[in-house]
């Protein structure tokens, strides 16, 4: 072996599990001449394809290793791998079964990496995640933070929401205007059915007050259902990385709360078919990124969601001076 970057890659998985038991993964990639670690993917669930997709990102970004070095485990034996080996015109070497020190550069990684952060760390759940971000959030932020998470809708339509879109009564969120320009329709969670009616509440508590004493009080522009000071919010960028930086939540995007919208979904078992219908997907191609995680109507597949059980939350007052605001 050459000593030079990029002249041998080894990888292989280190394991340990969250506070509440679940199993997760980690796939570690290293330079065995650098010792650089030039990947850690962590999940639940990691398949041949979520491998392919991860070196397929790394080989773009780096350049194309001389040899990879790795186990005989099943998700890097699979004909997804050795397709993408041939593909690539990859020299893929696999270890001796049993023999882990023939990978001794990443299995001494994977060393380090559980005496000085796994043994050292404890691990929330997503849902656990998820809800310290929209205790981060201000009075404004928290309602669109639930919509997104609990309907899995864009950004875009979240915002862009009527309140004749929102139909309590049959506990009903109808996005209109979708990338693929078909309506979609998603059942509410509790938790959303919760906080969109105290939100409509207050908003028509504020109209009446206006008629009685005019000018005193702040009214929402026309039906939109998110406002701040009366005017429709066209954009939550800055005050969603604020959250993200008060929740100690690192490189989660917007988009992001429709991606774990939709991962919640199918770690609790909703078929994939339900799942692209929840999220507007004309077919399953963009919903297979989501296959790996999979362990009957479209209602009781929301009902699996974290917030169909949190029942009512209370619209919390505005955080003052916290951490890096």
């Amino acid at each position: 072996m050459e000593a030079k970057p990029n002249a041998r890659w080894s990888l292989d998985f280190v394991h340990d599990q969250l506070d509440n038991g679940r199993r997760f993964r980690v796939l570690n990639i290293v330079d065995d001449v650098t010792r650089e670690c030039l990947a850690a993917v962590p999940d639940t669930s990691i398949s041949g394809v979520r491998v392919v997709r991860e070196l397929t990102v790394l080989v773009a970004r780096r350049g194309k290793p001389e040899m990879i070095v790795s186990d005989n485990g099943t998700e890097l034996t699979g004909n997804t791998m050795l397709k993408w080996t041939q593909d690539h015109c990859m020299q893929w070497h696999y270890i001796a079964p049993g023999r882990p020190m023939q990978n001794g550069f990443v299995e001494s990684f994977n060393g380090r990496m559980r005496d000085e952060l796994l043994n050292e760390t404890v691990f929330t759940s997503m849902a656990q995640e998820m809800q310290r971000l929209i205790d981060c959030c201000p009075d404004h932020l928290r309602p669109i933070a639930i919509t997104a998470f609990d309907t899995g809708g864009r950004i875009g339509n979240v915002l862009g929401l009527h309140w004749p879109q929102v139909d309590l009564e049959r506990r009903i969120v109808r996005f209109l205007r979708t990338k693929n320009d078909t309506p979609v329709s998603v059942p509410m969670t509790n938790r959303l059915v919760a906080v969109l009616s105290a939100l409509k509440t207050s908003q028509d508590e504020a109209r009446k007050k206006a008629e009685v004493e005019p000018g005193k009080v702040v009214v929402p522009q026309g039906d939109w259902v998110f406002t701040y000071q009366g005017a429709p919010i066209q954009c939550i960028k800055t005050s969603f990385a604020k959250a993200c930086e008060r929740a100690k939540i690192e490189n989660f995007r917007v988009h992001d709360m429709r991606h774990t919208f939709a991962s919640h979904l199918v770690q609790n078992g909703v078929p994939l078919l339900e799942v692209k219908d929840l999220l507007g997907h004309k077919t399953l191609a963009m919903v297979m990124r989501y296959a790996h995680l999979a362990p009957d109507n479209l209602r009781s597949a929301v009902e699996r969601l974290p917030g169909h059980n949190l029942g009512i939350v209370e619209q919390q007052p505005r955080r003052a001076a916290v951490a890096t605001d």
